[in-house]
């Protein structure tokens, strides 16, 4: 099944046209991510990073900040995401794109970060593909995607739970496992690691009853987080993908 291209540029230009920086995650949850980057994915000086579906810039940005000394990119399917970020990050190159079909150069890219994106295909084998074509041999992948098997996520976002809430997501977004970013990274070529995390905490959520829940939520998930059953049920799937050199 193939992405349906129109539904993503649609809800995401509205975030950017609504004036909405596309930032969901606390402040201090991008220490825990941004760790889990630098001992998976070690950037180098020079490395170039683009930061895959970027929407309105807010975590290239962050990219940016973490590693000055790394040419930063952005590529999003929104154009009106893009020009927010092209006026909220001058120093920043932006491109409007299709993740499937970047038209980049082959093998002119040293790390994509696909942060929060994959789950919105409903089959990512042609992202894989593409990736494995842009980068440069021995390039790499980090990703985060919500976990399939964490329960509360299930209960909200998972299609087939009888108390799926569709507000604040587009009708293609769904939940990962390890399984499969595993099984589709690995058939196209790549060394594959993964990992199940919690104590990630929510800034803000669009669905007005889960705003009032999110105190508790991130409160469950920062113990989930410490606790032994995080790498079975923890809420963020996390991707590393290493083309061969």
């Amino acid at each position: 099944m193939e992405q349906e291209k129109q539904i993503e540029k649609d809800f995401f230009d509205r975030i950017a046209l609504e004036d909405q920086e596309y930032q969901r995650f606390a402040e201090g949850s991008y220490a825990k991510i941004f760790s889990l980057f630098k001992s998976l994915v070690d950037p180098k000086p020079g490395d170039s990073i683009l930061d895959m579906g970027c929407g309105t810039g807010a975590f290239t940005q962050r990219l940016k900040q973490e590693f000055p000394s790394a040419n930063v990119l952005g590529m999003d399917i929104s154009e009106q995401c893009i020009n927010r970020a092209r006026k909220s990050y001058a120093d920043i190159l932006f491109s409007a794109g299709d993740v499937e079909k970047t038209n980049l150069d082959s093998h002119s890219i040293d790390i994509i970060c696909y942060f929060g994106a994959l789950h919105h295909f409903p089959d990512f084998n042609n992202v894989a593909r593409e990736a494995g074509r842009i980068l440069r041999p021995g390039g790499k992948v980090f990703s985060l995607d919500p976990h399939h098997h964490n329960p509360v996520f299930w209960l909200f976002r998972a299609h087939e739970s009888p108390l799926y809430c569709s507000k604040g997501v587009t009708s293609q977004e769904r939940l990962l496992t390890t399984r499969e970013f595993k099984e589709v990274f690995a058939a196209n070529g790549f060394t594959v690691r993964t990992k199940v995390i919690s104590g990630i905490k929510f800034a803000t959520v669009e669905a007005g009853f889960m705003k009032l829940f999110m105190p508790v939520y991130n409160v469950l998930d920062q113990i989930l987080g410490l606790s032994p059953l995080a790498p079975l049920i923890g809420a963020w799937v996390v991707g590393f993908a290493q083309k061969p050199v």
